[in-house]
């Protein structure tokens, strides 16, 4: 009976034994896990207490960087608001170029305008011109002409009527009477002398010997006379000096001034333009 009772007490206490080894086991574990944490969490101490010396450096640079942060942007300010104030007035100097532009190319289509409408008022005169005013100044230029020479054929007429053959004065008197009668003092031309080209003598007689030489000046209409001079080195007709003094005669001052002799009638071309101009 003893026995049985000291067997269950040993199997009591072994089953006590196996179950503290578990215990002991299972704590063991447990251990090693919190030593594990243990480790871990003293690592991340050292890591965050390094991390924190650096953040504690790095905060003070910045402090210390501060006031020149400050100054770079006060100054980076000024640069901005300099460059926007530029951008304005660039943009109001832009405007005001297109302003200018645009006002231009209106003035520009205004004078194309005014030109065009010129342009096509000329083309219109011309057309009217070379229609209706060239063949009319045409054939006033033929009359004209043609009673030029009726004019000259009627003097010549007129010259042998008034001028008999038997009236006892001599040719010479004739042929200067004639001359006289047609307008004319030399020899009949075709138009008149060209400047600094010599010309025929005139042709005295004993009418035109005793009258009063006259000098031709460079204004039109202004005969310069004079009293008889001594004979003279031999010149040819209207080969004269262009600035020859006035000379005086009697009571008739040097330099007196007639009419002016009519202008010479213009060409076709040049009544043309003037009409175009008008």
């Amino acid at each position: 009976m003893a026995r049985k009772e000291s067997q269950k007490t040993e199997n009591t206490t072994r089953a006590e034994i196996e179950a503290l080894k578990k215990a002991a086991e299972k704590q063991v574990i447990t251990d090693q896990r919190a030593k594990q944490r243990v480790l871990a969490l003293q690592e991340a101490v050292k890591q965050t207490l390094s991390a924190t010396v650096e953040v504690e450096a790095q905060a003070q640079e910045v402090e210390e960087s501060l006031p020149r942060v400050r100054d770079e942007e006060s100054t980076v300010e000024a640069e901005h608001t300099q460059v926007q104030d530029l951008l304005n007035q660039r943009e109001a100097e832009i405007d005001q170029v297109l302003r200018a532009d645009k006002k231009r190319i209106a003035d520009l289509q205004s004078e194309l305008t005014t030109v065009t409408n010129r342009a096509e008022k000329l083309a219109a005169k011309r057309d009217k011109l070379s229609k209706e005013t060239i063949p009319d100044l045409e054939k006033q230029l033929a009359e004209v002409r043609k009673e030029i020479e009726e004019a000259e054929l009627e003097n010549e007429h007129l010259s042998q009527i008034l001028i008999p053959e038997d009236t006892g004065a001599s040719s010479d008197v004739r042929n200067v009477l004639r001359q006289g009668a047609n307008g004319r003092t030399g020899p009949r031309r075709s138009g008149p002398p060209a400047f600094g080209v010599p010309q025929p003598a005139p042709q005295f007689s004993p009418i035109n010997a005793g009258a009063v030489p006259f000098y031709p000046s460079r204004q039109p209409g202004v005969i310069l006379r004079g009293p008889p001079q001594p004979p003279q080195p031999t010149r040819p007709g209207n080969d004269f000096r262009p600035f020859d003094a006035p000379i005086p005669h009697g009571d008739i001052p040097g330099g007196t001034s007639f009419a002016p002799f009519p202008p010479p009638i213009n060409s076709l071309h040049e009544r043309a333009s003037e009409a175009c101009c008008r």
